[in-house]
């Protein structure tokens, strides 16, 4: 995450600033939350599942002190699922699982398996591989629907991606129209 491939800044910079533009979209004051969870190696819940931007922020801003080497996506997709409730009436319950690397040391059949089991608890999965160094097929297979899966080349595609997540999550009942608020 560290690397800058094209643009001259980092993988994790792309990142950062996207998901930072991406929790500004939410609506905290109407229910909205997050949290936010990195893994590599072992796993960090930066910010449990909370409304408050400002944590959110700070918890972003945190990103860099645990970035190391290996790629266990299951650690971070099960974190997530712990910090999530199962989807209620009325509201979505979404994990978006960001990654630059193949799932190593451990297979990516258990990346699957833990997004198989948010699938079961009625949480949405929207895997974001980021790079080349990618098991597309493993991330593919994570993703809850086939529109789901992104890929993003370079860290400037990821604010895209996030706007277009946030497209795809539909509005409460009452604000529906053409599926965005």
């Amino acid at each position: 995450m560290l690397e800058s491939p094209q643009t001259g800044r980092s993988k994790l910079s792309a990142a950062t600033q996207a998901v930072g533009a991406f929790l500004s979209r939410l609506k905290f004051s109407d229910g909205d939350r997050a949290a936010v969870v990195a893994f590599n190696r072992d796993v960090y819940v930066l910010q449990s599942l909370t409304g408050d931007s400002d944590s959110l922020d700070q918890a972003l801003d945190g990103l860099e002190g645990v970035v190391s080497q290996q790629t266990r996506i299951h650690l971070g997709v099960d974190a997530a699922r712990a910090e999530l409730p199962p989807s209620i009436p009325d509201r979505k319950t979404v994990m978006i699982v960001l990654t630059d690397g193949r799932s190593n040391p451990d297979p990516a059949r258990r990346g699957g398996e833990a997004a198989q089991a948010a699938h079961r608890d009625g949480i949405e999965v929207f895997p974001i591989g980021l790079g080349s160094e990618l098991d597309i097929a493993a991330l593919e297979a994570m993703a809850s629907d086939a529109d789901h899966f992104f890929w993003a080349p370079d860290g400037e595609d990821l604010e895209r991606i996030y706007r277009s997540i946030v497209e795809l999550l539909p509005c409460p009942a009452d604000q529906f129209w053409g599926r965005r608020c």
